[in-house]
């Protein structure tokens, strides 16, 4: 019998109880106890959409034209613009030679004078090219392009 507890009697469970409920505070009972959602008073908010400002319509725009500059450069523009950007600038013959000699390993006659003439005119008046006209010894005025700011950030 050494390991069984010696049974209680009915009187101590019941002062055991009354010690259990006058040691914990006062209203605390289950009854007093108020759920958070009875104390706190929602109120309702209402909220309006903002509207898009003139600035961010700009800037909308502004990103539309230059993703559809990106997408509707040719393989020869592309050619051109990375021709240019190996060097700070290129005269207009040189450039030629390059984008024509990327056109035959994929088996495109080479461009003539007139079509590369508007290629590159093309360029410039998308801003992506800047053309200057340089004087040289014994060869008069020749045609000299750069890269605009546009123009880099379409290599990006």
């Amino acid at each position: 019998m050494s390991g069984l507890k010696p049974e209680k009697s009915p009187e101590e469970t019941s002062e055991e109880k009354t010690k259990e409920k006058s040691e914990k505070p006062a209203g605390t009972s289950e009854k007093d106890k108020k759920v958070a959602r009875d104390i706190v008073k929602l109120k309702h908010v209402e909220t309006q959409v903002q509207k898009a400002t003139g600035l961010s319509a700009v800037l909308k725009e502004k990103s539309k034209q230059e993703t559809d500059a990106k997408e509707k450069l040719s393989d020869d523009a592309f050619a051109v613009i990375s021709a240019i950007s190996e060097s700070k600038r290129l005269f207009l013959q040189r450039i030629q030679i390059v984008v024509n000699q990327s056109r035959v390993p994929l088996g495109k006659q080479p461009l003539r004078e007139a079509e590369f003439r508007q290629l590159m005119a093309d360029l410039v008046k998308r801003d992506i090219l800047k053309m200057d006209t340089v004087t040289t010894e014994g060869l008069g005025p020749r045609e000299v392009y750069s890269l605009t700011q546009k123009g880099k950030e379409l290599l990006e």
